[in-house]
């Protein structure tokens, strides 16, 4: 029987993994993140990555969870910002509480370049 802290643990580490995956991370960086949020936050977790969906498992219990993931644009700030999480995280200077919270708020947040920065960027590209 899944315990509700196992089953809040399973849906934060199968988020992060999604934002990650729909950020640009790389898959075998993505499974390493999340096992080690999963670890430290005293739960074993099984994850594997494809391109298109996350798995997240508790090791111990026949309980799995399939995320299917949108693939668009990249979004390097939420994989740093994630990463930075899991950082503080592990070095316990965030509880688990704190990663609910702005996992969330990572996960809604929209980074968007106003028109001329965008003219800009292209133009930049363009050159290359």
């Amino acid at each position: 029987m899944t315990t509700s802290h196992e089953h809040a643990v399973l849906d934060v580490c199968a988020r992060i993994g999604r934002i990650l995956l729909e950020s640009g991370a790389e898959t075998p960086r993505i499974e390493e993140t999340v096992e080690i949020i999963g670890r430290t936050a005293g739960v074993a977790i099984s994850c594997y990555v494809t391109l298109t969906a996350v798995f997240v498992s508790l090791t111990n219990q026949p309980e799995t969870q399939l995320t299917k993931t949108k693939l668009g644009a990249f979004n390097l700030q939420k994989v740093d910002d994630i990463n930075q999480l899991s950082r503080e995280f592990s070095a316990g200077q965030v509880s688990f509480d704190d990663i609910v919270t702005r996992v969330a708020a990572i996960d809604q947040h929209v980074i968007d370049f106003n028109w001329p920065t965008k003219i800009l960027g292209a133009g930049l590209v363009s050159v290359a």
